[in-house]
């Protein structure tokens, strides 16, 4: 399944965006102006696999808190 995640940040979250990105199933991270600060692409193999990633993006220095999205379907242009 793919999902996506939705970050905030404070700021002792200062180049701590190497660690998301050495989370196991974190595929993309983008940084964000506004109240959200990161947004992450993972993709997880099950629903536990997911909460897995999303409590080791929560055990990040900085990390206040996330808002995580599972992605029904894709369009590309």
């Amino acid at each position: 399944m793919e999902a996506v995640i939705l970050v905030r940040v404070s700021s002792g979250f200062q180049g701590n965006i190497e660690k998301v990105l050495q989370v196991k199933g974190v595929k993309k991270v983008y940084e964000l102006t506004g109240d959200i600060d990161l947004l992450i692409e993972a993709t997880a193999s099950s629903e536990t696999d997911l909460r897995r990633i999303v409590d080791e993006i929560l055990e990040i220095k900085g990390v206040e808190s996330t808002d995580t999205r599972i992605v029904l379907s894709r369009m590309v242009k």
